[in-house]
């Protein structure tokens, strides 16, 4: 992805549309909303998360770590773990 491009014209709030490449996203200040047709992919060296149309998401990594403060649920049909 690299690093972002500088938008000049655009105001905070403004919706940034290329409808060329398919990418809609929307800086408000306090949320990104990024949304891509097919898939939305976020990568950093050797890290990657993947956002499909299909519902499926992908998070990779060297080591992924999960943790919260309150009630950490993990549901699915069915999980598996190693």
């Amino acid at each position: 992805m690299g690093a972002p491009k500088q938008n000049p014209g655009h105001a905070p709030g403004a919706d940034l549309a290329r409808p060329e490449a398919g990418v809609i996203t929307k800086v408000d200040g306090k949320r990104v909303h990024i949304e891509g047709q097919d898939e939305v992919v976020r990568s950093r060296g050797k890290a990657r998360i993947t956002l499909r149309r299909n519902g499926r998401v992908s998070i990779q990594g060297v080591e992924v770590e999960s943790s919260a403060v309150g009630n950490h649920r993990i549901k699915g049909g069915t999980v598996g773990i190693n």
